[in-house]
């Protein structure tokens, strides 16, 4: 089931005018819903609380960051702040969205139709920027309807100019993957999930050229762009960092340095993007305005073992054919499962999905008759002579002190 919210104008101070479309498991447009969220003076400052937090219970990211003045505290004391914010923040979060006035409308709906799996789209065009970037990291796929979690996935959506090239047939997903500047992180586990996927022709590109980049785009047909490394959302746009040079013109891109390039990609049949890095919403605003079919990234920083657990589990699941928001979803619910809400609250909800509603959603093709173990096709391109490919490296686990009196048991986890 699908349930499209797109809120008209408004903002959190004033509330929100909604209109919402319901579709049925089978695609057939079956209610519309006119309503308004109301007015909230609390989720602004829940989120901010929880932010603080969550940065000071974790340091070492996939972005570069100014120091976060860290009070001498015990680590638990620390931690236990930073659930109890992440707490206050989910709860308003659902009573404000339980205080709506289309709730029971919709709870009737998703009785009678014995909903299953849902898909929220969200569309927020017209509203004030600030507000959309805020709407952006609300934890949508937490949503309850009378009191019930619905076991919902989320995406946010936008006006399309024009319409998303024609998908091609293809029998081998073939990923650019780019590996970037990775000082303070391990992203070798990324490379290893995506050496292990069936049916696949993976490229990785490390710490290239900006040259190179545009090269392997234009000449190539690509199914998935991958990234990993450090990247933020500052000053309106978002920007990875390629390499470790030392010149932000030589080691680092925005999407608009691309635009040309990524807009041959897309043509050529570009589907999905991940930047599997920190703080990526503006990453996935500007590639979104490109036509893109789907675009995943993190919403906030994230710690490194969280990014490498998430592209494994949702590549696994989506590997096998599952579409792309259920195997979010899965990763995101194992996440959980495993723990790691506990070690750094609200680590699960930091993927976020970008969907152009005018496309069909990537679906990966399953192998037919294929002889076994051909299971994918390798390329590496060492773009750094010293950086080159090496086999059973092992993975390193980094982590930092906060304060003067955090033991190294206290250091259960390390962070991008």
């Amino acid at each position: 089931m699908l349930i499209h919210f797109r809120l008209e104008s408004g903002s959190f101070e004033k509330g929100f005018q909604i209109s919402i479309q319901v579709y049925n498991n089978e695609n057939q447009h079956i209610a519309d819903i006119n309503g308004r969220l109301p007015a909230t003076h609390l989720i602004k400052g829940n989120y901010g609380n929880w932010k603080i937090d969550y940065m000071k219970v974790g340091k070492h990211f996939r972005l570069n960051i100014e120091e976060i003045d860290v009070p001498l505290i015990h680590f638990s004391e620390l931690l236990q702040k930073c659930k109890n914010s992440s707490q206050d923040f989910i709860e308003n979060f659902r009573q404000w969205l339980y205080a709506a006035d289309f709730t029971p409308r919709l709870a009737r709906i998703l009785g009678r139709e014995k909903a299953g799996k849902i898909l929220i789209h969200i569309r927020a065009d017209s509203i004030n920027a600030e507000d959309v970037t805020l709407l952006k990291k609300m934890p949508w796929h937490e949503l309850e309807i009378g009191g019930v979690p619905i076991g919902a996935e989320s995406a946010f959506v936008h006006e399309v100019i024009n319409p998303v090239p024609t998908a091609r047939e293809i029998t081998c997903v073939k990923i650019l993957a780019i590996l970037g500047n990775n000082i303070d992180i391990d992203i070798e586990g990324d490379r290893n999930t995506l050496e292990h996927l069936p049916n696949t022709q993976t490229t990785f590109l490390t710490e290239p050229e900006r040259a190179d980049v545009v090269h392997q785009l234009r000449d190539n047909h690509w199914d998935i762009l991958f990234f990993a490394g450090h990247s933020t959302s500052q000053d309106g746009r978002g920007r990875i960092f390629i390499n470790n040079k030392k010149e932000i013109t030589e080691n680092s891109l925005t999407i608009a340095n691309l635009r040309n390039t990524l807009e041959v990609a897309v043509n050529n049949g570009l589907r999905l993007a991940i930047f599997n890095s920190c703080d990526g919403l503006k990453l996935a605003e500007d590639f979104a305005y490109l036509n893109i079919p789907q675009v995943i990234v993190m919403r906030e920083p994230v710690p490194n073992m969280v990014a490498q657990e998430f592209l494994k589990y949702f590549l696994s699941e989506f590997s096998k054919g599952t579409e792309l928001y259920l195997a979010v979803r899965y990763a995101r619910d194992i996440l959980e499962d495993n723990g790691w809400n506990e070690k750094v609250p609200g680590a699960s909800w930091l993927p976020l999905i970008f969907q152009n509603p005018t496309a069909e959603p990537f679906k990966w093709p399953q192998a037919i008759n294929i002889p076994q173990p051909v299971a994918q096709e390798r390329v590496h391109i060492a773009v750094a002579q010293e950086r080159v490919h090496i086999d059973n490296v092992p993975l390193i686990t980094g982590y930092r002190q906060f304060g003067s009196i955090m033991n190294i048991e206290d250091a259960y986890f390390g962070l991008r």
